[in-house]
């Protein structure tokens, strides 16, 4: 399933940090969308995030609205990689299809677009 409400810019290890702070004996681990073991650094679009707390373990994967990128921000690239999937000049992988669609109409377009380049100007927030 799909971890929402993460914040742009949310450090690795703060996260984590969050997580055994409430969960004691939580086990916290963050893969990158490349399957790699990453714990410094932006939790990203497309993170996979595992929590083992006893016979619990849950696996999910990180959604940040307007992280159309996955490096963890919100900034120009981000605009400019959902320009070029309106104009159909690159893919979004399954994760950033669902980040870029941030006013969750369940399609990225223009609206989209604009919505983020409004964040990035400072008129707007983007709900995530």
């Amino acid at each position: 399933s799909n971890m929402y409400g993460v914040k742009p810019s949310t450090n690795r290890t703060t996260f984590i940090n969050n997580i055994r702070s409430r969960y004691s004996l939580a086990s916290v681990t963050i893969k990158n969308i490349s399957g790699s073991v990453v714990t410094s650094s932006l939790l990203s679009t497309g993170d996979k995030v595992t929590i083992a707390n006893g016979s619990y373990t849950s696996t999910f994967t990180v959604i940040i609205r307007g992280d159309s990128n996955s490096d963890g921000k919100i900034n120009i690239t981000d605009y400019a990689v959902v320009k070029r999937s309106i104009q159909g000049q690159t893919s979004l992988n399954a994760s950033t299809r669902i980040s870029s669609d941030v006013n969750k109409d369940g399609k990225v377009n223009i609206t989209d677009y604009a919505i983020i380049k409004r964040s990035i100007q400072g008129q707007t927030t983007i709900n995530q």
